[in-house]
């Protein structure tokens, strides 16, 4: 499930193009909620490497969506050109690296944490033919 809540203001027109600010809430449901984790061991030492990539904090997430666009009309038809910034305001995914018992090497513990920020392109074309009322 995805909900997109967007509000948009045109703050600026002349002739065919008109310019746009916008913002707005999205809200995501996934279903998928499990941890997956992947041991692998060298079979020259007893070094251990864990992968841990944990999906199950992550069933609702949520942001915040600002950006701006420009419409223009081509003759009867209109396109619009978007830029999009999304702030990802929950923990997406969270992977963690753990290497043990290497020769020579200290052990490593070492987490990231993905927060799913964004910017995003797009390009809108709209082939209908206004009617005039």
């Amino acid at each position: 499930m995805h909900l997109d809540l967007t509000s948009e203001y045109i703050v600026y027109k002349y002739k065919n193009t008109s310019l746009s600010l916008h913002a707005g809430y999205e809200l995501l449901y996934d279903g998928s909620n499990h941890k997956q984790i992947d041991i692998r061991k060298d079979p020259n030492s007893t070094g251990t490497v864990e992968l841990v990539t944990d999906y199950s904090k992550t069933e609702f997430t949520h942001g915040i969506n600002l950006g701006l666009g420009a419409y223009h009309k081509l003759g009867n038809r209109l396109i619009k050109l978007e830029l999009n910034y999304h702030i990802h305001t929950s923990k997406l995914i969270q992977n963690r690296l753990v290497a043990t018992d290497f020769p020579n090497q200290p052990d490593v513990n070492h987490s990231v944490n993905w927060n799913g920020n964004n910017i995003a392109a797009k390009v809108t074309f709209y082939p209908f033919k206004r009617s005039k009322k």
